[in-house]
């Protein structure tokens, strides 16, 4: 994908609540709250986190929805060569003009430390097809799924993918990731575009919601973006970012995930009508094994040269070029 005008990125870099009041991606739930909501709430979206610059999480990337003279930012993360999980308002809201479902063309991928430095970021293949969930209609209620996957025509070859956490056996108290392109700061509206990732903890559970934060939380623009647990010694996907409690990127405890593992058979049956085949059988070895790799270890696809072992990514490369085994090690513990 090609951008309309070769600057539009780098002027309006804009943060997915930015758009306007009515966004209802960026409201909170509507109907009986199952947490303590603030009144008047917009979207929260990461606080307290640090910069990435592109060497951890690279397989969580930027989604940017194009509108002409402006823009909407999300993040989302990659699960296959040519599939990407993110939240449903990224890519479907009609009153404000979103629907990716219908104009795939108009959402662009994107990847890089800092996404207004043009010069250095990195565009990713085009996108074949968007697909919602059923229940994501284009507003955030307590019954309300939001989420959605991203086909792309050709695999994502330089960056890393994640596996989706197979069983809901954390709780209250499980400590994770989160990764994101959003604001820094609610007060600081030129914050967004930077590769930033947090430690966070889970603080509630309720039906397929993830209410997380301490030290770290999300901020507008990381919508879309994972929370990542610690399965077995590496990172898995477990929740997708979708809201927040109050106006102001509460880090502490204002946020709020969609738990995918509730929602893990609907990824699974949309990979398949994707790619044919299902999360099992996601290439996480070196192409000879698709279905029996259990994060061992990783090494790119097959020809590309390029092995390590799994440092705590929970992740493989889906291609060589363009990286070193060293990007794979995280920073943290």
């Amino acid at each position: 994908m090609t951008l309309k005008n070769s600057n539009l990125l780098l002027l309006v870099v804009l943060s997915f609540c930015s758009l306007g009041a009515d966004m209802k991606g960026c409201e909170g739930m509507e109907g009986d709250s199952p947490f303590e909501l603030e009144e008047d709430r917009p979207f929260d979206g990461i606080v307290n986190g640090e910069e990435t610059n592109y060497e951890s999480f690279t397989g969580v990337i930027g989604l940017y929805y194009s509108l002409g003279t402006s823009g909407a930012m999300c993040t989302g993360t990659l699960i296959d060569p040519r599939v990407i999980l993110t939240a449903g308002h990224c890519v479907y809201g009609p009153s404000d003009g979103i629907d990716a479902t219908a104009n795939p063309s108009n959402l662009m991928i994107l990847g890089g430390p800092d996404l207004s430095d043009q010069a250095n970021v990195i565009y990713y293949p085009d996108v074949e097809e968007v697909v919602k969930h059923p229940e994501w209609e284009g507003q955030i209620t307590y019954t309300s799924v939001d989420l959605a996957m991203i086909k792309l025509k050709e695999p994502l070859t330089t960056t890393e993918m994640y596996r989706v956490r197979e069983t809901d056996d954390f709780d209250t108290g499980t400590t994770g990731k989160i990764v994101g392109y959003g604001l820094s700061s609610s007060a600081d509206q030129n914050s967004s575009g930077i590769h930033r990732m947090g430690d966070t903890q889970v603080q509630n559970k309720l039906e397929h919601y993830i209410n997380l934060g301490d030290p770290a939380g999300t901020c507008s623009g990381d919508s879309g973006g994972p929370f990542f647990t610690m399965v077995d010694g590496f990172w898995q996907v477990t929740g997708v970012t979708s809201l927040g409690l109050s106006g102001e990127c509460d880090p502490t405890t204002g946020n709020v995930d969609v738990n995918v593992v509730m929602k893990r058979s609907w990824v699974d049956d949309t990979m398949n009508s994707f790619v044919g085949y299902g999360l099992a059988d996601v290439p996480h070895d070196d192409g000879t094994d698709t279905d029996t790799d259990v994060d061992g270890g990783i090494s790119a696809d097959a020809g590309s040269g390029v092995s390590s072992p799994d440092d705590g990514c929970g992740c493989s490369l889906t291609g060589g070029s363009g990286h070193t085994a060293s990007l794979l090690t995280t920073i943290f513990g």
